[in-house]
Formats: C-alpha cells, sequence, structure tokens
C-alpha cells in the first residue's frame, strides 16, 4: 500500500513539475509581449489626426483639405444595421461618413478612416511603416489583441473616446484605423 502511494506521489510530482515548467515559458512570453494598460483610468487619451481632419468632422472640411476624392461610394454597410454610408477613397486613405456623426442629420461626417500610407503623418507622428519602439514612445501603453502569428492589433482611446487600432505585420504598422463606435 505505501509503495502505490509513494508512486502516485511521484507521479502527482512529475506533472506538477510539467505544469510549472508550462506556466514559467508562458509568464516568460507574456514578459516579452508589450504588456497593455489594462486600467482605463490610467489610459492616455490620444487626439488623432491626418492633416487636421478628425472623427466627426464634416465631409464639406475633408474636402478642403483632400480635395475631390478619388472615388465616391454610397452603401449600407453601417457595423450597427443597415443605414446609409458614403465612402471617399484618396491615396492611401479612406473615409467612411453617415449623418449625425459629428454635424447634423443632412451633413455627411466622418465616422471611420483607415490609413495604409506611409506618406501620411498621422498625429501624434507616426506613420504606416513605423516599428512597434517608435510608435510606443509617441502613445504609451495599449490594449492589444493577437490576430495571428505575424499580425498584431493595438487599441487605443482618442480624447473624445472614440478607438484607434493599429495594425502590425512583422513588427511594422501596417494601418491604422480610427472609428467611431456609435451602437
Amino acid at each position: 500500500m505505501r509503495s502505490i502511494f509513494l508512486g502516485l506521489t511521484l507521479i502527482a510530482l512529475a506533472f506538477a513539475g510539467c505544469s510549472a515548467d508550462r506556466s514559467s515559458a508562458e509568464s516568460d512570453l507574456v514578459k516579452a509581449s508589450p504588456s497593455p494598460s489594462q486600467d482605463r483610468e490610467s489610459q492616455r487619451y490620444i487626439d488623432f489626426s491626418v492633416k487636421g481632419i478628425r472623427l466627426g468632422d464634416t465631409e464639406q472640411n475633408l474636402v478642403k483639405i483632400f480635395g475631390k476624392p478619388q472615388k465616391r461610394i454610397m452603401s449600407n454597410d453601417d457595423v450597427c444595421g443597415v443605414a446609409p454610408i458614403v465612402k471617399l477613397r484618396y491615396p492611401g486613405i479612406e473615409f467612411w461618413l453617415d449623418r449625425g456623426t459629428g454635424g447634423t442629420e443632412f451633413e455627411w461626417a466622418i465616422l471611420e478612416f483607415t490609413i495604409t500610407s506611409p506618406e501620411l503623418l498621422v498625429e501624434p507622428g507616426i506613420r504606416v511603416g513605423d516599428d512597434l519602439g517608435t510608435v510606443n514612445q509617441k502613445l504609451g501603453a495599449a490594449w492589444t489583441e493577437k490576430t495571428d502569428d505575424d499580425s498584431v492589433s493595438y487599441h487605443y482611446l482618442t480624447k473624445d473616446n472614440d478607438n484607434a487600432t493599429l495594425e502590425y505585420k512583422n513588427g511594422k504598422l501596417d494601418r491604422i484605423r480610427l472609428y467611431i463606435n456609435p451602437c
């Protein structure tokens, strides 16, 4: 009976050692990853803009700064349901507009924009192609979500409590998405 108890005890200790090694390896992986801020009170709110254009700006202001778009598309792609959306495409940037976001129910205003060009400087001083270290120096801590093996997304809040998602591929900033969550 003693030998059975001793055998079971040794097996239990062996399994405990394996899980300790695994949690140690998992802990090392977490230490190597940038640590996002989970505390919204300590989160730094960032005022993102491109050429002075921000979320909520009207189509009229947008066209004054960026000029006539390459393409203007009407659709019903609203994330909250079916609602009319206007998409304006420019080189390296696309804007989604809806009615009432920043203007009135009769004005189109910016609901979302996505930057893919390294030519466009995004205030507070970042651009597509920057590495994670450079962006972290400018923006500080973020919420993070791993999307696949070579792509990571970091989430920030804007000064008006809107959202910004910075997507990295192979360690370089690949896409910047700024959006209002109206739902």
